[in-house]
């Protein structure tokens, strides 16, 4: 999309969409002045390599400098063979009562990225913020990587779970609760942490 786009998806359902040596399964934002998937379900999307490159973001695509904003989101069955089992993104991004890695009904319905490896996240580049916005109660079933900075805001609860050990940036929750329960298939970020702190 070009630079000047405002781009609103509002209760459109992104469900098994494909890109074949590219990036992005079903939404590449390049370059839109805003960009906000509303009230959606994403799942079912894939993106695969061309060689060594591409095939980032099983289901988003992000390396816009606008405003890009996820709302209301479930997102679950995404895969990539590169980075971000769902959602790449390179640049600023926004996500806000989202659920990743559960399904419509409640069960774990994982993404993964480089090919079998559980991911719902990937945060490229160490100045690019994510900030997870929660004012219930959110899940991140597949785990984080990348090496940018995730910010937890808002009230609510969320739970951090699946494979973190790639995520090797800053953790920051800045209010609510992250809950994380560890196991065998859970493993915390290998990066800092920050709590309470802005």
């Amino acid at each position: 999309n070009n630079g000047n786009a405002n781009v609103l998806l509002d209760n459109v359902d992104l469900i098994n969409n494909e890109v074949k040596a590219g990036n992005g399964g079903a939404v590449a934002n390049i370059d839109s002045r805003t960009f906000v998937l509303k009230d959606s379900v994403i799942s079912g999307n894939s993106a695969s390599k061309n060689g060594e490159t591409g095939g980032n973001g099983g289901a988003v695509y992000n390396t816009s400098n606008g405003t890009t904003s996820i709302i209301n989101a479930l997102a679950y069955n995404n895969k990539t063979e590169g980075l971000g089992g769902a959602i790449y993104t390179a640049s600023d991004m926004t996500i806000t009562d989202s659920d990743f890695g559960i399904d419509k009904d409640g069960n774990q319905s994982l993404n993964y990225h480089k090919t079998d490896v559980q991911n719902d996240i990937y945060i490229d580049g160490e100045n690019t913020k994510l900030e997870f916005v929660t004012n219930t109660n959110n899940t991140i079933q597949s785990g984080i990587a990348g090496d940018g900075q995730f910010i937890k805001t808002g009230a609510g609860i969320l739970n951090l779970n699946g494979d973190n050990k790639d995520f090797t940036g800053l953790l920051s929750v800045n209010s609510g609760n992250l809950i994380y329960t560890a196991d065998n298939s859970n493993t915390f970020v290998s990066g800092n942490v920050n709590i309470g702190q802005n």
